[in-house]
């Protein structure tokens, strides 16, 4: 896609969205906020920085800084002209918005501190993306936590949106591997690839693989002259795939040298069943429910899934992603502020 039409896509994408109301959303930042405080081994959660894209809604600003308690806050928004809407919809005072692009605001900042960098992307994993990654994991401190999440929807339908084209489902193998190369230019050339592995969560699969090791290649470069103390490796927690209309990927993990490692423990996260450690994803696939329907499965929680009670406005696995994902479940309401 050419770059100016993919950015202004992404500027209206985002002046459309309300992440507030966006379920597996929701979801998935409270989720990332309850592991957030399996951190505190090494450090209280008020000492941390946390970095990110906070919009003129700040969602995880003020959940991060109300649950939390972290009062050194960036957000960093590239679009110039909404930095007096954002400013105005500053939550709290310890929140500080800065103009730019990822790629130009983050080398301004200092990477002294621990820091919980969740950069959440509207768009597909690029080489600019890629770039910001590298970044991260080539500057924050032993303990700091990063998440990347990006756009993994698979391109394909009876017409190309780029270029308004009707195509037959035959040529969308070699179109999604067209469009996959002209993402990463001479980076990476997909060589293995067809394209028939992009399809559905296939493309959500490379990208994890590609963020998993990019992050790999800049810890193997800042390590390669370090002592065996100093050594950062990376720990992955978060593996999410959901989808609010769009299929979307988050990975994270967190940044540990040997001191830290043994200080946090060897599973820190093991009661936490929606952390993963490797190639196989958590789904957040919320159920559509009311009020009245989410009240109502509450009260059968908690319990094992055998021990469920079916129910029958819903599936069985609709009612399994409920079990799976109750205590996160937002339900919505109309207020007047």
């Amino acid at each position: 896609m050419n770059k100016t039409v993919e950015m202004r896509a992404q500027k209206e994408e985002s002046r459309i969205l309300n992440y507030s109301l966006r379920h597996a959303k929701n979801i998935e930042r409270k989720m990332m906020g309850e592991a957030f405080a399996r951190l505190t081994p090494l450090l209280p959660l008020t000492k941390y920085r946390y970095v990110g894209f906070g919009s003129e809604f700040f969602n995880d600003f003020s959940l991060y800084h109300q649950t939390l308690g972290i009062r050194d806050m960036i957000s960093i928004e590239r679009d110039v002209e909404r930095i007096e809407r954002c400013n105005f919809n500053q939550p709290y005072k310890c929140v500080e918005v800065m103009s730019g692009t990822a790629t130009e605001v983050l080398p301004q900042l200092q990477w002294s501190s621990p820091t919980i960098v969740w950069l959440d992307y509207v768009s597909k994993l690029d080489k600019s993306i890629v770039d910001d990654i590298r970044f991260v994991a080539s500057q924050v401190v032993s303990g700091s936590l990063g998440i990347w999440t990006v756009n993994a929807h698979p391109w394909g339908g009876h017409e190309d949106q780029e270029t308004h084209e009707k195509v037959k489902q035959s040529d969308w193998p070699k179109r999604r591997l067209d469009k996959l190369r002209n993402l990463f230019g001479t980076s990476r050339t997909f060589p293995e690839l067809t394209g028939s592995e992009l399809a559905n969560w296939g493309l959500a699969l490379l990208f994890y693989e590609i963020i998993v090791d990019e992050i790999q290649r800049a810890l193997n470069d800042r390590n390669a002259g370090a002592m065996a103390e100093d050594r950062i490796e990376f720990r992955q927690c978060f593996h999410f795939r959901y989808a609010d209309g769009t299929r979307m990927l988050t990975v994270g993990g967190v940044f540990l040298k040997p001191e830290d490692k043994k200080k946090l423990g060897e599973d820190p996260f093991a009661e936490l069943d929606f952390t993963r450690d490797g190639k196989d994803s958590f789904e957040i696939k919320p159920p559509i429910l009311t009020g009245r329907e989410v009240r109502y499965l509450n009260k059968l929680l908690p319990h094992n899934e055998k021990e469920m009670p079916k129910v029958g406005w819903l599936t069985a696995e609709q009612l399994e992603n409920f079990r799976k994902l109750y205590r996160y479940y937002p339900i919505f309401a109309e207020s007047e502020l």
